[in-house]
């Protein structure tokens, strides 16, 4: 549906009604239509209307999908789950209606932030793990399969909101042949089940999640990519890093929990959510006021050591080799991906892309009073004074 939503203007639709809904202003877009605030005509209270528009293009899976997520979210009655009110036809859309939140989403914020707080990043993941684990326990349980930034609301008193179930999938429920070939999520937060034709069940939530969480500690996730192949690749190959090595102040209890969320394989990682909520309890109950800071051999007071960032000894030629420019980024929009994951050096060789992001988040970092240091080393002729600069 991505490619003919991006042919579609939703500029005429503001100010139509849709349903008993005025639609005013465009607040979002997903893979599966715009979405709206609008204001109810009969209630007269505001709401988020999602609208995903039909043409002679549009095939029954991408209408049963939109149906799917207005059932499933219809059936979620939590505190940390986007409501939803009704959903229709009407001429030439479907529409979704559901409670209006206003706030930001996580991505948004950590857009703005760069990371987030230990104790705000856990309080954030709790709740998120709450209302995962509603969904889990439904008859039959429900995997959202799409966890991320992009997917979690923080409203103005800061409560978080599961958004978009479009891709989700119930436990038990068979896949059907074409299914069986596609991977459904966003390949920054996919769980390598996912990509290894799999059972997949609600710890490829937990997989997300933790990936999510890992992303709101250190301001960058485990693993970096120029295209969607390459990043599934890395989930199911390779190691994460300890989010410990970023964030020194980071508790022991946490760093251990965020690696068995984010194991490969499943039976390594925490069984369930409530588990998740349990062990982020205790964590959060030693909770300090503010933040340590790590201090130098030197004592640089109030400056904390972020990292030491080693320089990679490839040469341009090695780093950019089999990178296609064109590909899209696979960072935060949902994909379909349809492919086969190939041998490992046929994979794309990255340069310093990760190191460049970490300082940037820690640029941010400075620029909102807290304080870093951080050494480049590497070997002499190596570009550290240009990888500097950029």
């Amino acid at each position: 549906m991505g490619k003919r939503l991006e042919a579609f203007s939703p500029d005429p639709l503001i100010g139509r009604i849709i349903g008993k809904c005025r639609l005013e202003k465009l607040i979002g877009k997903g893979g599966m239509g715009y979405v709206f605030r609008a204001t109810h005509q009969t209630l007269q209270r505001q709401v988020a209307v999602k609208v995903s528009p039909l043409d002679e293009k549009t095939d029954a899976e991408d209408v049963e999908r939109f149906l799917l997520e207005a059932r499933t979210a219809a059936r979620l009655e939590h505190p940390n789950v986007v409501d939803v009110y009704d959903v229709d036809r009407e001429e030439d859309f479907y529409y979704l209606v559901m409670r209006y939140v206003e706030g930001d989403t996580l991505r948004t914020r950590l857009g703005r932030e760069g990371f987030l707080s230990w104790p705000e990043s856990c309080r954030i993941a709790r709740e998120v793990a709450a209302g995962l684990q509603a969904a889990h326990e439904l008859d039959p349980p429900i995997v959202h399969r799409d966890i991320k930034p992009g997917n979690i609301m923080l409203d103005g008193e800061g409560r978080v909101r599961i958004l978009d179930f479009g891709m989700v999938r119930l436990l038990g429920e068979e896949a059907d042949e074409e299914d069986s070939k596609k991977l459904l999520g966003t390949p920054s937060y996919m769980a390598p089940e996912n990509a290894q034709d799999a059972d997949v069940d609600q710890r490829a939530d937990i997989y997300s999640l933790g990936v999510t969480l890992f992303f709101c500690l250190t301001g960058r996730k485990p693993y970096d990519a120029r295209t969607s192949l390459e990043m599934i690749y890395r989930h199911v190959s390779e190691q994460a890093p300890k989010a410990s090595s970023i964030r020194p102040d980071l508790p022991e209890e946490l760093d251990h929990l965020l690696a068995r969320m984010i194991a490969k394989r499943p039976s390594d990682r925490c069984a369930d959510c409530r588990e998740v909520i349990d062990c982020l309890d205790r964590i959060l109950e030693g909770a300090p006021a503010v933040s340590k800071t790590r201090e130098t051999d030197d004592n640089v007071s109030g400056q904390e050591i972020v990292e030491i960032v080693e320089m990679d000894s490839s040469s341009p030629e090695e780093i950019f080799k089999s990178v296609d420019p064109e590909e899209e980024s696979p960072d935060e929009s949902s994909a379909t991906v349809v492919g086969f994951l190939g041998p490992p050096d046929q994979m794309p060789y990255l340069g310093q892309d990760v190191e460049r992001r970490r300082l940037v988040s820690r640029l941010k970092a400075c620029s909102q009073g807290k304080s870093s240091l951080v050494f480049v080393q590497g070997a002499p002729g190596m570009g550290r004074s240009r990888f500097g600069r950029e």
